[in-house]
């Protein structure tokens, strides 16, 4: 297994959202959100939604809950995203902005 490179701000603020975003915080978002019977929608946005936070970590916890519920959308709220790590999208997951209101910066 490969070793994870990151910068050290991105690895101390990547520590701090593990240990404050408990995973049954996103299992309670993730069942408030379903949409349709096989679709889920998860808000992520920077002060509001069902997932709270600025970064990587946090998208992609958001599309790792609705990958594992099996397929849905990832919406980012507007603001702008910092970028420590890529993004990976799963299959049957969408990730969408609010157009030009919503920035990813690495």
């Amino acid at each position: 297994m490969g070793h994870l490179m990151m910068r050290p701000s991105c690895r101390a603020l990547l520590a701090a959202l593990m240990l404050s975003l408990p995973l049954p915080v996103l299992a309670d978002a993730a069942q408030r959100t379903v949409v349709g019977e096989r679709d889920m929608h998860i808000k992520v946005g920077i002060s509001q939604g069902d997932v709270v936070g600025d970064t990587d970590a946090v998208i992609q916890q958001a599309i790792d809950a609705v990958s594992s519920y099996g397929g849905g959308t990832v919406e980012l709220g507007p603001g702008t995203y910092t970028l420590c790590d890529s993004v990976r999208l799963a299959s049957r997951v969408r990730l969408v902005g609010s157009g030009r209101d919503t920035v990813l910066r690495k």
